[in-house]
């Protein structure tokens, strides 16, 4: 199955636990099979460090030193990194913007699609000092695409269809 995800697959995000590494063994051993059966190690590859989260509360927990780890990921491998936390939702879009950037495609974020994104997310089930709970955020207005923005989504759009059945879609 991995063989035939990979075939059909343009890009790929290789996830590691910077707490485990031998998560970080795994994303070798796979960035090497991407490449054999790619026939190519001109590949879009982003190598993400996942769970920072636990690191920054101790620092004995991480196992994969960020500085060798970057170094040879970028300057080696010739891939994308970024270290993140899903938990707290800290560098996830990062991630897709240095996907773009490994496969060369142009992106511009609107500060309305973040709005957006910033919008679908769960509230932080934290309170505040007082102990009371935080008060839900008035909606942002509603952002009208430009004609420039809606041209260019089509052109995206007009692009990916026919494209493989795994393929991202815009819609």
């Amino acid at each position: 199955m991995r063989a035939l995800s990979i075939s059909s697959a343009d890009a790929f995000i290789l996830v590691y636990d910077v707490t485990d590494s031998i998560t970080f063994e795994e994303v070798k051993a796979i960035r090497e099979q991407i490449h054999e059966i790619k026939s190519t190690t001109a590949v879009p590859i982003v190598v993400v460090g996942n769970k920072t989260d636990l690191s920054d509360e101790d620092e004995d927990l991480r196992q994969v030193a960020r500085d060798t780890t970057e170094s040879m990921v970028t300057v080696d491998w010739e891939n994308g990194f970024v270290e993140a936390s899903a938990k707290l939702n800290r560098n996830v879009t990062q991630i897709f913007k240095e996907l773009l950037v490994q496969a060369k495609i142009t992106y511009n974020l609107s500060p309305a699609l973040r709005r957006r994104r910033r919008q679908s997310l769960p509230q932080q089930a934290s309170t505040g000092s007082t102990g009371a709970p935080p008060t839900p955020q008035a909606s942002p207005s509603v952002h009208v695409p430009s004609v420039a923005q809606l041209q260019h989504l089509q052109q995206i759009q007009d692009k990916s269809l026919g494209g493989k059945r795994n393929s991202c879609i815009l819609s």
